[in-house]
């Protein structure tokens, strides 16, 4: 059955892409509403994960009722993010030029090379890189594969076509050094699960501890980078605006005490990603199983139904960073 169901998703992949780029951009907005409405019922596992992660989030801030909508949006949201893969393989660079808008002050912190960009799943960070690129801007982007290796292969050269360069993320950091050491832009997505073990440390997320990689940090601080974070956002046009949150550059980094700087810029990191959530929520992907882990010594009950302790393996090298530090820069 698997074997059935990897060939069929190739060919539905092949078929998207032969469909998908002809569509009307109304129509692909449309698609993605109806692709919503459809699902949000359906994925029973999916909106539970949400409801929790925005119970977690929010608490009695938002009534039940706004949560759902939040959440709808955000089934919307990723909607889009996987057809607009498919449609702008079709003319792309055109395509890309006229439905994304950048803000003036974020393209003159592009400039400023050697860099190091941060986003998460909000809005559509596929588009972001594609656009970015596209512009004149070259990235490198860190890009796990996919489950199914055929459906990778289809979708890899469609995220370069705009001159962005797609690095596998087992064995990335050698190469966006080389790419960092060579003036160049690296990207990456910061809102993942990452265990001590592979680099991770815990900050606060919502108020609540949850593992980050470091490697954005060290990257920076290793190669002398800058670093920023930048989100692109769905207008309700269909179009998207990218803009950037927060820069910080390598001379502000240097006067961080060198035994914490790399856990100051990621409590940083982590600070500016959640105030952009919090303004916009419904650009975050919720049905991700974000807070899965939480470490030693934290009550479960403040954690989400899904999530599990750290391996007993993982604890040597579990460590807290106590993001209400004085020294934490502003996020804006």
């Amino acid at each position: 059955m698997k074997s059935i169901r990897t060939r069929l998703e190739v060919w539905l992949t092949r078929m998207a892409l032969v469909v998908v780029p002809r569509v009307p951009r109304s129509w692909l907005l449309f698609l993605a509403r109806g692709f919503s409405w459809v699902t949000y019922p359906l994925l029973h596992q999916s909106r539970r994960v949400g409801m929790a992660n925005l119970d977690l989030a929010f608490g009695n801030h938002f009534s039940s009722a706004e949560k759902q909508r939040i959440l709808r949006t955000s089934f919307q949201t990723f909607a889009q993010v996987i057809l607009d893969i498919f449609w702008f393989t079709r003319h792309s660079r055109q395509r890309l030029a006229d439905l994304v808008a950048f803000d003036q002050e974020g393209l003159e912190q592009f400039e400023r090379t050697p860099l190091v960009c941060i986003t998460g799943h909000f809005g559509n960070w596929e588009i972001l890189g594609q656009a970015l690129s596209g512009a004149g801007y070259p990235l490198h982007s860190v890009a796990a594969p996919l489950a199914n290796p055929g459906v990778d292969t289809l979708f890899i050269p469609s995220r370069e076509l705009s001159g962005q360069t797609i690095v596998p993320k087992k064995g990335a950091i050698q190469s966006l050094i080389q790419v960092l050491r060579n003036g160049g832009r690296v990207a990456l997505l910061l809102d993942q699960n990452t265990k001590p073990n592979d680099g991770g440390v815990f900050v606060n997320f919502f108020g609540t501890p949850v593992p980050m990689s470091a490697s954005p940090a060290l990257l920076a601080l290793r190669t002398r980078s800058n670093l920023l974070t930048t989100f692109c956002s769905p207008q309700p046009d269909g179009s998207y605006r990218i803009y950037v949150t927060s820069f910080l550059p390598y001379e502000k980094m240097c006067q961080f005490p060198p035994d914490q700087a790399a856990d100051l810029i990621t409590s940083h990191i982590a600070r500016t990603l959640e105030e952009e959530i919090r303004h916009s929520p419904g650009n975050w992907l919720w049905m991700y199983k974000r807070w899965k882990h939480f470490p030693p010594g934290a009550e479960p009950g403040e954690y989400p139904w899904y999530s599990r302790p750290l391996h007993p393996d993982q604890h040597a090298k579990t460590r807290l960073i106590d993001n209400d530090s004085p020294m934490i820069p502003p996020a804006h």
